[in-house]
Formats: structure tokens, C-alpha cells, sequence
């Protein structure tokens, strides 16, 4: 026990040590770039204010994208950062709370890993072997012709080597998700115990425990551990039939190589399957959660990546940035070093130990090959047409389609590396180790590590404090910034966008007018006058304030956005005016005003001869937003995108529920459409593909 806690403390000693200077800001800054972190601080809220103030699922919001809200199934969430920090949160702030995770990420990270070294080196026995005979423990006693600290120090640096490794530190940046890989080498331990010791239900169950964990951080990681349980189930295989029998024999001992993998897979699909049902529902009918595939492409591993030194060393950083940059993806993607001397290691480990590595060799083969992505990437140009085992796997397994950040199965590269250096490592006398950890610290160093401070405007605690429910639109809004996710935090009230990690089906701001142009920076189909219906959308989004960010702002966004701020609310005197916050209250609608909003089955806008277009390919819908109940007169302009097409118009109280309202047939020319509804949804069904140029609602 006293070993362990030693071991504990050296990687908390050395966490510290390598995210300098976050122990001197523990409260008031998270380590990162200020973009994806500041999400994941939001999460770390949310959970909490999910579970104990709202007493709702967390996987679903109506914070954000307000009124409709987000799923957060396929979000970023790592709830398992969410939950056990909940003490954490009672006690201290979100940076304190924050922080102490990343700690923990570190120590666990670097304790699992030691712990699976020491299993797969054969050091755990020996060690445990000296302790009961009660031998003394000083690095001069001899076990065989080895020092004792061989079985030691090898463990102890192979956790150095995957818990401090350059892909961590990139993606400290701001991916908690992927930093917390605390879990990883507890499954890879438990799960090699299962196929070593024998089945019970105590083996069967720790894997399973283990692996719901990881997904409860990050659903890549339950990719990359099946692949790795898969890998050790082929290896036994190989193993019992290597002597030489007929391939009867191979057929024979095929349940007994798959049925840990079996067994792990049920427990964890059992275990789960709350959360797993409505995830495998929302993946099988949402095509928006799976990226181009050229995103998959870009955020491959460079081959020449694995050697080209970490871009936040203190020496060479800027120097090796330059290459880097020539990868196709960003800092925390295309951040994959190795390390000269673990490399070094592990070749003298494989030289070494031959049989006793092999398994490890072909892992880290396994996803290294797979890191590369679909293509081969060398200074970001495919080299080789040929597809490499990832294009195949995107291809034959479905879900793998919703990953895209294909890099990061260097995580697992990394976490067989350190299994190699630690046999490499055994093989020199303790001086020489001592230097090889030095040589891997210095090539790992990170620091100064890059820091955000957390500071909410004073002003965000007026509107927490303020009597009444209401909801804010903070602009500008054409791309997602995670700024107004760190603010609500403090001031708690529903945000009409968001920074989340999947696009957002539910959203009705690119559906509706105004909020669409905030977004899109363009105008969309629907006309209208922005003066006349701008207090009656914001009324119906329950907006009660606007607040505009002008520093964060440039070019087209900073004129569209003023302009159209100014439109809504030409009238209103900001309530704050500050460099990088203007806070306008929104008035009540006098009168309220109708306008339209789009419904499903419109395609995306288009330019066409500086004339938007939305196309229709069989059907959409389109509601009025009106207070009065009277019947609304809609002009549409449209032509057809083959010869001709025929328009079936129907007016609808429900969804399911409408009658005829016109029928007509247009062709190649633009052609006007008139209809009177009475009530509040109206379909589109056509024969053909017909492109609308505009909609407006000319009387009521």
C-alpha cells in the first residue's frame, strides 16, 4: 500500500509540475485556448444543475436552443467528470472544480498505466514475492542479477509515458473528454486478467465496469478498447494453436478465445443500455450526426507526425509548428509525437523480449495504422491512392461513421509504447534509467502550459438576480463561440444558440426569420420587414435581452450584425455599453405581429445569381406564428429545377391532419403562387424538385 501511495503522490507531484502554472491559478483559470474547454466547464455546471436544481436528464437541455432545446447524447458530455466532481462543486468553484479534474486525469492515468506495466512485465509478481518474504527494499538488493529498482522504475516511467504524453497535452488545450483517459489502462489490466486467470464473475464484471466508465468519458474510447479486447482475443487464439495442431483444433478453441469478449461485451451492453437505446435510436435516424467524410479524412494522423516534436515545447515549439502546420488538421488532432527516446526504448524492449512483447508490438502496430486515417497523409498530402484498414472499418461498421477525429487513436499508440519502454527500460542498470526519464520529461515538456481565465462580466449577475423566467440572445451568432456558455454559468437563463458538439436538428433559428440572417449572414426566402416583426420573434423566443459582443466581431459579420441589431431595436438605448458588451432590453410587441417560419424539408440556401433559393425535393412545411386566429395571405415565388413540376398546397390544423388549398403546375419560368389559410401549418408536396425564390405573408 505504501508503494502505491508513493507512486499516487510522484505523478501528482509531476502534474503539477508539467501544467505550470495551473497551480497558481487553481481558481481563476482552466488550462486551454479558451474555445472547447470553456464547453466542457459549462458541462461540469450543467450536470450539476441538471441533476440537482431541475431534477432532469442531462442529456437533454432546454438552456440551449431555446425554447425547442439540444439532445446532448451525442454532446461532449464525459458525464463521469460531471458526477464525481458534484462534491467537488458543493465546496468550491467551477475553475477549482475544473482543475482538480485535470489533476486527476493525470494521477489515474499515470497509476493505471503503472499498475497494467507492472502486469505485463511480470514486475507485480516479483514485487509482490520480495514484500511477503519481507526482503529489504533499497535499489542495492538483487532479485536474480536485476536491481531491485528494475522492477520498479520501469512501470513507474511507462505511466509517465502514456499519462504525460504530447497527445494529452494537446488536447488539455480544451477536450476534457479525450484527457480523460484515467480508465483505459484499467480495462486493458482487467481484461488481460480475465483471459490469463479465468473466467469468474468478479473477472467478467471489472472489464465490463471499466468499460462503461470510458464510455461515460468519451464513446471513442469504447471503440478503441474493443478493438484492443479483439486484438487479445485473436492473440489467445494464436497462442493455444501455435504448437502446430490442424485447424479443427483452432475451430475447437474458438469459444473459449471469444467468450471473454462476449461475456465483457453483454455485461457492458446490459450496464448501459439506459443510455445505449435511445443512443442507437438517434444515430439510426440522424443523418446530421455523421461528418463529411472528407472532415474524417482531414483530421487523420500525418505520418510524419508520430516524429515531429510536441508545437508547446519551450525550446523547439515554434520551430516544429512551422512543419506542423503543413498537417491537415489543428494543434490538438495533429499533436501525436511519440518521443525519440520511448521510441528508442521500445525498439531495445522488442530486441529484448521478443515473444514476451509481441502482443504489444501488434498493438501499437494496430493503431498506428489505424491513426492514419482512411489515406495515407504525408505534410498533409495523400500520398497513396490505396485505402488504408481504417477506410475499411468506415465503411463495414456504421457507427464508426459518426467519429471523425481519427488521430486519436494514438492514445492507444501510446499506451502500447509504454508497455515497450518498460521492457526496454529493464534492461539498463539505474543510472541509465534515470537518464532515459529525464530525456523523455524534457522531450514531453509542456510548459508554460497555455491558460484561460474564467472572469464573467459584473453584468451577467444583474440578470441572474432580475425577478421573472427569460431568455437571451447574445450575437453575434453566425458561428458558435462557447463565450456565452462560460457567462451562463453565472447568470443560469435559457441561450437562444450554442456551442455544442453536434449540429443541432431542433434548432429553429436557421428556420426563422431575422435569427436566420443573424446566422447565416444572408437573407433567407422570407420576406419581411425586420422594424415590424423583429419584438413579436423576439417575444415569442421569450428574449428579454440582446447583448452584442462587438470585439469579437469582424468584416461581414460585424456589419450584418449591426445592422440588423440596429433594425430590431432602433429605438432602445443600450442598458450597458461597454468595449466588448452592448445590452439592449427588448419591448413587448405593440401589436403583435405575424410572420412565417420554416418547417422540415427545405433544402439549404442558395445563392443563385445573387437571388436566395431554398429547394424542395418532395415535401415541406411552413407555419404562420400568429396571435389572432384570422386567415393569412401568402404570396410564394417559385420555379421548377427540371421541365415542370406539380404543387400540391395544403393548409393543416395539425401535422397529420389538412385539406387542398390550391394545386398548380410551374415549369422552368418564375412563377407566383397565391393562397389564403386559415390555420397555422401549410405543406408542400411536389412531383418534381422546384426551387422557391421567396415566401411572404401579404395580408391578414
Amino acid at each position: 500500500m505504501r508503494r502505491h501511495t508513493l507512486v499516487i503522490v510522484a505523478y501528482l507531484v509531476l502534474a503539477l509540475v508539467f501544467t505550470y502554472p495551473l497551480a497558481l491559478n487553481f481558481s481563476s483559470a482552466i488550462p486551454g485556448d479558451g474555445y472547447d474547454g470553456l464547453q466542457n466547464y459549462w458541462n461540469l455546471w450543467w450536470v450539476r444543475r441538471a441533476l440537482l436544481d431541475l431534477n432532469t436528464s442531462p442529456f437533454f437541455t432546454r438552456e440551449l436552443y431555446y425554447p425547442t432545446g439540444a439532445s446532448l447524447l451525442f454532446h461532449t458530455l464525459n458525464i463521469f467528470n460531471g458526477l464525481w466532481s458534484l462534491p467537488i462543486q458543493s465546496l468550491a468553484n467551477l475553475a477549482f472544480t475544473y482543475n482538480s479534474i485535470v489533476l486527476f486525469t493525470f494521477v489515474m492515468s499515470g497509476y493505471g498505466a503503472y499498475l497494467l506495466a507492472l502486469e505485463v512485465t511480470g514486475g507485480k509478481q516479483i514485487l509482490s514475492a520480495i514484500e511477503g518474504k519481507q526482503v529489504a527494499r533499497s535499489t542495492s538488493d538483487k532479485v536474480g542479477h536485476f536491481p531491485l529498482s528494475t522492477f520498479h522504475f520501469p512501470p513507474f516511467l511507462a505511466g509517465f509515458v502514456f499519462a504525460f504524453a504530447p497527445i494529452r497535452f494537446a488536447h488539455l488545450l480544451g477536450h476534457m473528454q479525450v484527457l480523460s483517459t484515467e480508465w483505459i489502462p484499467f480495462f486493458a489490466l482487467t481484461y488481460l486478467q480475465l483471459n490469463k486467470r479465468g473466467h469468474s464473475a468478479r473477472r467478467i464484471f471489472l472489464p465490463a465496469f471499466f468499460l462503461v466508465l470510458n464510455a461515460l468519458c468519451d464513446w471513442y474510447f469504447v471503440l478503441y478498447l474493443l478493438i484492443f479486447a479483439a486484438l487479445v482475443s485473436l492473440w489467445q487464439m494464436q497462442r493455444r494453436t501455435a504448437d502446430g495442431r490442424r485447424l479443427i483444433a483452432a475451430v475447437r478453441r474458438l469459444p473459449s478465445a471469444v467468450l471473454p469478449f462476449a461475456s465483457v461485451l453483454l455485461l457492458f451492453t446490459v450496464l448501459l443500455s439506459p443510455l445505449l437505446v435511445p443512443m442507437l435510436r438517434e444515430a439510426a435516424s440522424a443523418a446530421y450526426l455523421r461528418p463529411p467524410f472528407d472532415e474524417t479524412l482531414a483530421l487523420s494522423a500525418d505520418l510524419l507526425a508520430f516524429v515531429t516534436p510536441s508545437e508547446f515545447h519551450p525550446v523547439w515549439g515554434d520551430a516544429t509548428r512551422n512543419i506542423a502546420e503543413q498537417f491537415s488538421s489543428s494543434t490538438s488532432e495533429r499533436t501525436v509525437f511519440a518521443g525519440f527516446v520511448p521510441l528508442a526504448l521500445a525498439i531495445v524492449g522488442v530486441m529484448r523480449f521478443r515473444r514476451r512483447v509481441a502482443f504489444w508490438l501488434i498493438t501499437l502496430s494496430t493503431f498506428f495504422v489505424l491513426a492514419l486515417g482512411p489515406y495515407l497523409h504525408v505534410l498533409g498530402q495523400i500520398v497513396a491512392p490505396l485505402p488504408l484498414p481504417y477506410a475499411w472499418l468506415y465503411a463495414l461498421v456504421p457507427l464508426v461513421r459518426i467519429t471523425r477525429s481519427v488521430s486519436r487513436f494514438d492514445l492507444m499508440v501510446m499506451l502500447a509504447l509504454a508497455m515497450l519502454c518498460a521492457f526496454g527500460l529493464s534492461t539498463l542498470r539505474t543510472r541509465a534509467m534515470i537518464v532515459c526519464a529525464l530525456l523523455i520529461a524534457f522531450e514531453f515538456l509542456a510548459v508554460p502550459y497555455p491558460l484561460t481565465p474564467v472572469a464573467v462580466p459584473s453584468f451577467y449577475a444583474q440578470l441572474r438576480d432580475e425577478a421573472g423566467a427569460f431568455a437571451i440572445l447574445e450575437l453575434p451568432i453566425n458561428v458558435d463561440r462557447p463565450d456565452p456558455l462560460l457567462y451562463q454559468t453565472l447568470h443560469a437563463r435559457p441561450l437562444i444558440t450554442a456551442y455544442t458538439s453536434r449540429s443541432n436538428p431542433l434548432s429553429l433559428v436557421e428556420r426563422t426569420p431575422i435569427l436566420n440572417e443573424l446566422r447565416t449572414l444572408q437573407p433567407d426566402i422570407i420576406r419581411y420587414d425586420t422594424r415590424v416583426i423583429a419584438a413579436s420573434v423576439l417575444s415569442d423566443f421569450d428574449v428579454r435581452y440582446v447583448i452584442v459582443h462587438p470585439l469579437t466581431m469582424d468584416g461581414d459579420e460585424r456589419a450584418v450584425t449591426n445592422r440588423v441589431v440596429q433594425q430590431m431595436l432602433a429605438n432602445q438605448k443600450p442598458v450597458v455599453s461597454e468595449p466588448n458588451l452592448v445590452a439592449y432590453r427588448v419591448p413587448e410587441p405593440n401589436p403583435y405581429r405575424p410572420y412565417l417560419v420554416l418547417g422540415d424539408g427545405w433544402g439549404d440556401v442558395e445563392l443563385v445569381s445573387g437571388q436566395s433559393q431554398r429547394t424542395i425535393d418532395r415535401r415541406a412545411d411552413l407555419s404562420v406564428r400568429t396571435r389572432s386566429g384570422n386567415a393569412v395571405a401568402l404570396r410564394l415565388t417559385a420555379h421548377a429545377r427540371t421541365q415542370s413540376a406539380h404543387v400540391t398546397i395544403y393548409s393543416k390544423w395539425t401535422l397529420d391532419v389538412a385539406e387542398v388549398l390550391s394545386e398548380v403546375n410551374v415549369t422552368t419560368v418564375s412563377s407566383t403562387i397565391e393562397i389564403v389559410s386559415a390555420r397555422p401549418w401549410i405543406a408542400l408536396e411536389v412531383s418534381a424538385p422546384i426551387a422557391i425564390e421567396s415566401i411572404e405573408l401579404v395580408a391578414q
